[in-house]
């Protein structure tokens, strides 16, 4: 029996991917005329991440958005990503709820997907809270 592989990579990559400076520069900045910008981002910073085929520059959207991400969570509170990781569950919790997921344990996998999100998702809320309420105090 051959071996199935599923992941992230069996996703269209062409959905992912900004190919030369002027797509990447409209992305970015809203205009291709930045695509200068792009470039001297190319020489000159250390994480700007891209890549080449051939001659032509390419970024990848995904990756780009983790390499910001990265960047600005190193000078985030811990609040702040409390405040983040409390977004994401929620935007989570959302997908599921609009996919009509199972909330208990299905039969077939063995487990459920929205219990453990909205379980995750209430103790990022109650920690939220907790630091309210113990600051107001202070």
């Amino acid at each position: 029996m051959e071996t199935q592989f599923t992941g992230f990579w069996e996703t269209n990559l062409s959905n992912d991917m900004l190919i030369g400076a002027a797509p990447i520069a409209t992305w970015l900045y809203g205009k291709p005329e930045y695509c200068r910008r792009v470039f001297h981002l190319v020489e000159t910073s250390r994480n700007f991440p891209h890549f080449k085929l051939g001659s032509k520059l390419h970024v990848r959207k995904s990756v780009m958005l983790a390499s910001i991400w990265a960047q600005e969570e190193r000078h985030w509170n811990d609040r702040q990503k409390e405040l983040v990781r409390l977004h994401l569950e929620l935007n989570r919790a959302g997908s599921l709820l609009r996919n009509g997921c199972e909330f208990q344990a299905s039969p077939s996998t063995g487990k459920g997907q929205l219990g453990p999100v909205l379980h995750d998702t209430a103790q990022l809320i109650e920690r939220l809270v907790r630091v309210d309420r113990a600051s107001a105090v202070a």
